[in-house]
């Protein structure tokens, strides 16, 4: 027995003599590494995209601007409609604005200085009903000189959903939006940017009219949603002529009369007329007047040049001129000659009521 153990043990150190003395051999890894797909990514919920600009803030400038009607702090009610004619400042605030409160003191100043010449300041206040009795006392303090509006939650999405204080429209005489302006702005910068759209302070008197050829008439045109009518045909007015025709006499040396002339001259008479369209966003905003054109009807009846003597609105001022281009007239006479002449058109757009 003892000698089986001796046998073993020899055998068990001769097997570990010859694994201790045998070289390891190298693994060369020859075959291509096998990919590994990348983990999957993480993917990050969608970000909402930005809202794009409203329409009403992208088409502001340039167009005419949105009508509306508001409260004063009195109780009575203000639209922009009845302020036709006048540069409008248009002014969103809020009594709790600083940049708000330091523009007033300009708004009162541009109002004392440029109210005869058709400036108009409007304050919309953004804080609502609930604040009446603090601008109340807020106006009476700052001696506010211009209306105070309460705005309306569609007043403020038609202007571009006003999200800053102060910000500022400037409308012209023709109820066109001219400028948007976005917080504080000094007195001389407001008084730079009304200045030019204001009228002149004193008109000057033109006393160079050009001559006319023959008398004028007056043609009085009346448009209303479904399109125009003529009313009425006023009595032809004698007009100045080119040459002193209507004189008894024509002077010659040492102003002597030389001979006796006297020239009829018969009016240019429409015998064509185009009713003008009533534009649609002009009955929208309420616009309504007349419009007076002067037209140079030509010695073939045809229409010259057109010249405005009265303007309401752009709207309706381009409606009414391109229907007289269309007209067609019989034109004037001097004698039995047809000659160049002129006539006062003027074209009624009334909304019915």
């Amino acid at each position: 027995m003892r000698t089986l153990e001796v046998i073993l043990a020899i055998m068990l150190f001769l097997v570990l003599l010859y694994v201790v003395s045998k070289p390891i051999p190298r693994i060369v890894n020859t075959s291509r590494p096998i990919p590994v797909a990348p983990p999957p990514a993480v993917q990050e919920p969608p970000r909402p995209a930005p809202d794009p600009p409203s329409a009403p803030e992208l088409e502001l400038v340039g167009n005419p601007a949105p009508p509306f009607g508001l409260p004063d702090l009195n109780g009575s009610y203000i639209r922009l409609s009845n302020l036709q004619g006048k540069v409008v400042v248009l002014n969103f605030w809020a009594s709790w604005c600083p940049p708000c409160r330091m523009e007033i003191p300009h708004f009162v100043e541009l109002r004392n200085r440029y109210s005869d010449r058709g400036l108009e300041i409007l304050g919309v206040s953004v804080e609502g009903q609930d604040a009446q009795g603090t601008l109340q006392n807020f106006i009476a303090e700052n001696n506010v000189n211009y209306s105070v509006l309460i705005a309306s939650s569609a007043v403020l999405k038609e202007y571009g959903d006003i999200r800053a204080v102060p910000t500022t429209f400037l409308i012209d005489a023709n109820g066109i939006v001219r400028k948007k302006l976005v917080g504080y702005q000094d007195l001389n910068t407001w008084e730079a940017e009304i200045k030019p759209m204001l009228p002149l302070a004193e008109q000057p008197e033109f006393t160079n009219d050009p001559p006319m050829i023959a008398n004028n008439s007056y043609d009085q045109f009346h448009s209303s949603k479904s399109g125009g009518r003529l009313l009425r045909q006023e009595p032809a007015v004698q007009s100045r002529p080119m040459f002193d025709r209507d004189a008894q006499f024509v002077r010659g040396p040492r102003n002597r009369p030389v001979r006796h002339i006297r020239v009829e001259i018969s009016p240019a008479i429409a015998i064509r007329r185009v009713s003008p369209v009533y534009p649609r966003h002009a009955r929208i905003m309420g616009i309504e007047g007349r419009v007076v054109i002067r037209v140079e009807v030509l010695a073939d009846g045809s229409v010259g040049v057109i010249s405005f003597v009265r303007a309401v609105h752009p709207l309706l001022d381009q409606a009414a001129a391109e229907a007289v281009q269309r007209w067609e007239f019989q034109p004037a006479f001097d004698g039995q000659q047809p000659v160049d002449s002129f006539k006062i058109v003027g074209i009624d757009f009334h909304l019915k009521r």
